[in-house]
């Protein structure tokens, strides 16, 4: 018998490299997509294409018509940047389609769903390691649309028996072991902003060396995108065997310093430098933020399999292929 699993946001970053476990899986996978005609590279792991919006109605037919036991949330406006400046747009997609996303797999009786969701619901002023019942308070439209979303979820739980997961990442970053995927051209994270210096000379800046830090740039946590792909597939299984809305932090249960990037970066290349300038903090960034992951290494049986110089070796190797097949 054929399982199928659906995937918004499949041509993705995050999405394609769940749609590659899924299928390593055993699953079938529907994968939806505004932007796939851009990212044909990503087809071969995703069984029935739909070149359109999460919220169409192609993609609607297709989930009437193969009824997944399991929708992947992966779309979403994503840059926090022009959340601040056009909240609109982040409004309308973040939290408008997914309600009528959420009413659809409400009426096709499909009872489980996982959220992407974010660590940047947490806000500011949080001592580390961030748990998931740290207080929320997200400051940019964004996480606020975020935060939303897990709302919903929960109420959609209680009131119609829609079973959800919302994984709340924390800074997914690297590229497929194999080669097969990886960012796209003028990513925005950090270590993709770093490999672009690496392989094509472009500027890097870090925002400030003063912050209360060993070494005085600031402390995140990153996190393999494979190993959060990984996890898709493990609350799937959870949520077949489990009723309720559950709420997960994604992360490497350390820190890494802007610095240790840099540091390991060069490691990963050949003969290679980065090129960097120091520039002024951005107001309202915190000294260092890492996850709490006691209880999705509990509950899940998931905890992070590559560390920090993987993350940057299969990064560089991605970026070192002139981002293969784009």
């Amino acid at each position: 018998m054929k399982y199928w699993v659906a995937v918004t946001g499949a041509g993705g970053y995050v999405g394609s490299h769940i749609c590659k476990q899924l299928k390593n899986a055993g699953y079938c996978v529907i994968g939806v997509d505004r932007n796939h005609a851009n990212n044909t590279h990503t087809h071969q792991w995703i069984d029935e294409v739909v070149d359109k919006s999460f919220n169409s109605k192609e993609f609607f037919d297709k989930l009437a018509e193969l009824k997944p036991i399991a929708v992947i949330h992966c779309a979403a406006n994503s840059l926090v940047g022009p959340s601040v400046t056009n909240p609109t747009e982040y409004y309308d997609n973040n939290v408008t389609n997914m309600k009528i996303l959420l009413d659809k797999l409400v009426e096709l009786d499909i009872k489980n769903i996982v959220f992407s969701s974010s660590s940047s619901i947490y806000g500011n002023g949080h001592l580390p390691p961030v748990s998931e019942d740290a207080e929320k308070r997200p400051l940019t439209s964004y996480g606020k649309t975020k935060f939303i979303g897990e709302m919903m979820l929960q109420d959609y739980a209680t009131a119609y028996g829609l079973n959800s997961i919302s994984f709340r990442y924390f800074n997914a970053c690297g590229a497929d072991p194999d080669g097969d995927l990886g960012q796209v051209k003028d990513a925005t994270h950090l270590i993709a902003r770093i490999m672009e210096n690496v392989t094509l000379g472009s500027e890097f800046s870090v925002y400030g060396n003063d912050y209360d830090t060993p070494d005085g740039t600031c402390v995140r946590d990153y996190t393999h995108v494979s190993d959060i792909a990984e996890a898709h597939v493990l609350g799937v299984l959870h949520l077949i065997n489990n009723e309720g809305a559950f709420a997960y932090n994604l992360g490497s249960g350390t820190g890494s310093s802007v610095m240790e990037i840099i540091s390991a970066s060069q490691h990963a290349v050949t003969n290679g430098k980065v090129n960097y300038t120091i520039s002024e903090r951005r107001p309202g960034d915190p000294d260092c933020v890492y996850a709490d992951i006691t209880k999705v290494k509990k509950e899940l049986n998931w905890e992070p399999q590559y560390q920090l110089d993987d993350i940057v070796k299969h990064a560089f190797n991605w970026y070192s292929k002139g981002f293969k097949n784009l």
